[in-house]
């Protein structure tokens, strides 16, 4: 995956316009990645704010969906059964890994368990627009997204019974959440086969799909400010148990990538496909059995999460 897009004669028009649309693009390649991440910090600093901005979360998921599959370039799935193997293996071997990381950076049983289960959850939705941002992508993102949210139905429930853990809920709403990303995404490439964007379109919807994940990031991290600034000692530990789930997606990603070359997924693709995932729907079908201090553990996942795409991003710069 390049860092910037790239823009023909034909999309640009005359080359003062390419040049413009290229200087568009870069900063959407330099800029959509770092807005979560900043969103995040106010979020933290404002949390009162960020808990009102809550409310809006599944409109911000919606457009984050729609945009970012717009945002692609054109494009289709060369293998259809590898993307979606791919997505399984994924969901498959990123639980196993966490535990294991968890078990041996000494966690308990309980945490150990948590971290298992944060690893669980599908890929994120925004996956599509950051991808898109950064000049990549193809419609086998899209496809690798919906899979996995449809691997995450048996994944999620598999890994809790390997855990030993019984009386989940929050079925009906976690079907919901996953239809909140996996609609959008159906329908805009409904919408991409009688109108395919421009680059510079493209751009836009691009940066309008970073936006919304910047929304996401600044209203998912309520409820770790407080624990933060109260207990900061207990809170940071937690928090590096949390960052577990989104190391061992990358690992897992960037292993199955580099070995199953067959899927024509990048490193830098599979790398945000394994760390940034939608740990909001393992957290509603679990929230039954947590206790306070794994509730707070799913907030504090949103931190590494939210964080993947710059750190994604910085790591293209430098290669």
């Amino acid at each position: 995956m390049s860092a910037s897009l790239t823009v023909t004669a034909a999309e640009g028009g005359s080359p003062s316009n390419q040049r413009r649309i290229s200087a568009f693009a870069a900063l959407v390649a330099g800029l959509g990645p770092l807005l979560p991440l900043g969103a995040m910090a106010l979020g933290l600093g404002v949390p009162d704010l960020a808990e009102r901005a809550s409310a809006a979360m599944p409109e911000y998921v919606v457009v984050a969906g729609f945009c970012g599959v717009l945002a692609l370039p054109a494009g289709s799935v060369r293998n259809h059964r590898a993307t979606v193997g791919f997505a399984l293996l994924l969901g498959a071997l990123s639980p196993a890994l966490a535990w294991f990381l968890a078990v041996l950076a000494g966690a308990s049983a309980d945490r150990a368990a948590w971290v298992a289960l944060a690893a669980a959850a599908p890929v994120g939705i925004g996956t599509i627009g950051l991808v898109a941002a950064m000049g990549g992508g193809s419609r086998r993102t899209t496809g690798m997204v919906l899979a996995s949210a449809a691997g995450a139905v048996a994944v999620l429930p598999g890994t809790a019974l390997a855990l030993g853990i019984a009386g989940l809920g929050g079925g009906d709403a976690a079907l919901r959440l996953l239809a909140l990303g996996v609609v959008p995404a159906l329908a805009a490439l409904a919408v991409r086969r009688v109108w395919v964007p421009q680059e510079g379109t493209r751009a836009c919807l691009a940066l309008l799909a970073c936006a919304s994940l910047a929304l996401q990031a600044f209203a998912r991290v309520h409820g770790a400010a407080a624990p933060l600034a109260s207990a900061p000692a207990e809170a940071l530990l937690l928090l590096a148990f949390a960052c577990i789930p989104s190391l061992a997606g990358i690992l897992a990603a960037v292993a199955l990538a580099r070995l199953w070359r067959g899927t024509g997924i990048g490193v830098a693709e599979a790398a945000l496909a394994g760390g940034y995932r939608n740990v909001t729907v393992t957290w509603v079908i679990v929230a039954p059995v947590l206790p306070p201090e794994g509730h707070l553990f799913m907030a504090l996942t949103a931190l590494p999460i939210f964080a993947t795409p710059a750190i994604v991003a910085r790591v293209l710069r430098r290669r």
